[in-house]
């Protein structure tokens, strides 16, 4: 109730209904007030809801939603009710329409910076999830064989993800074969893997609602001398950023610890994107390490260190380590190696 003095806040984005909660369900509504906590979800969810929340009064919607809220929101004369700023456009309209004489306050970049704080249990988990995300790596490795396709090598982590105690996975991995890698995103194909090629492999696992990333470029059969030289530059690159960011730098200077190097270099061109993001419910968070950003990197904060140079039609390669920020150190949470991998 801090957040900009409201009288109450309505959660219903599915990542903080989890976050509050520790339960995952994302066709529910939450009101939290400062004596109170009401869960409102429908029928197919009550009996689940019992089981897994305590502290909250549950209730059936029963179909109407906003009767349901009207009758809690009236209870306590609220004034100022925070809503998130990513609800459905439809959502905020039926709401303004069927609860009248307030304010509605967004909330949603306050909720985004406590989320990005983490707390001990929080840190727990995501090194959890980044230790599974590591064995993973080490597993697939001798798995990887001539003419299998990027979905099959994809199928195979994540089957992997699981085997390893992941809940599921992170995200939607990313396996790129070739000129596919210089695709920062690329999405799964049925290309196949042939002799010296680049492998790109981004992914993590997922462990009790906590996300982990981790991106590693490998080498298939052998290396070009200049495929060899970007490697080196990446790395060098990421450890220039790894050696040098602390606790209280802000999100700019940071991701210029790694793009300086490249600047000296002549390759800012092929950097196309941030330096890397915060990490926890959703393996993309606040903060950004993005130039654009006006973030400070605080105490108990983990994110992503990835930089990466691209080349269209030939190859990219990217390296993806995650760091806790401690009050006086930086802790790096990937222990997969970083050497250059030619299988």
């Amino acid at each position: 109730m801090e957040f900009k003095n409201i009288d109450c806040a309505l959660i219903k984005d599915a990542s903080n209904l989890f976050y509050y909660t520790r339960y995952s369900n994302s066709d529910a509504l939450l009101i939290l007030t400062e004596n109170k906590k009401y869960y409102l979800t429908d029928a197919r969810y009550i009996q689940e809801a019992h089981e897994n929340l305590f502290g909250f009064e549950i209730i059936d919607i029963n179909r109407d939603l906003f009767g349901a809220l009207k009758a809690i929101l009236s209870e306590g004369k609220y004034r100022r009710i925070g809503y998130e700023g990513n609800c459905p456009l439809n959502f905020y309209s039926e709401l303004t329409q069927n609860i009248k004489g307030v304010e509605f306050v967004e909330i949603g970049k306050e909720i985004a910076f406590e989320r990005s704080i983490k707390t001990e249990e929080e840190i727990q988990l995501i090194k959890k999830a980044q230790a599974i995300t590591d064995k993973t790596f080490e597993d697939i490795l001798p798995l990887i064989k001539e003419g299998m396709t990027e979905i099959e090598l994809g199928r195979i982590l994540n089957d992997l993800l699981y085997q390893n105690g992941a809940d599921q996975a992170a995200f939607e991995s990313i396996v790129a074969f070739g000129p596919n890698s210089a695709k920062p995103h690329a999405l799964k194909t049925k290309t196949k893997l042939k002799n010296n090629s680049v492998i790109k492999v981004d992914f993590g696992a997922k462990y009790k609602g906590y996300c982990s990333d981790m991106t590693r470029t490998v080498f298939f059969g052998g290396a070009s001398q200049k495929q060899k030289e970007i490697y080196q530059h990446v790395l060098n690159a990421q450890n220039a950023a790894l050696e040098n960011v602390y606790t209280g730098i802000g999100c700019p200077s940071a991701y210029a610890l790694a793009n300086d190097y490249f600047v000296k270099e002549n390759l800012d061109k092929y950097f196309l994107h941030s330096l890397g993001h915060g990490i926890g419910v959703d393996v993309h968070e606040r903060p950004a390490l993005s130039p654009k950003s006006n973030e400070i990197l605080q105490e108990n904060m983990v994110v992503s260190i990835e930089p990466g140079l691209y080349y269209i039609n030939e190859f990219g390669i990217r390296i993806e380590d995650i760091i806790l920020f401690k009050k006086t150190t930086v802790e790096n949470l990937t222990k997969s190696v970083k050497q250059m991998i030619i299988l």
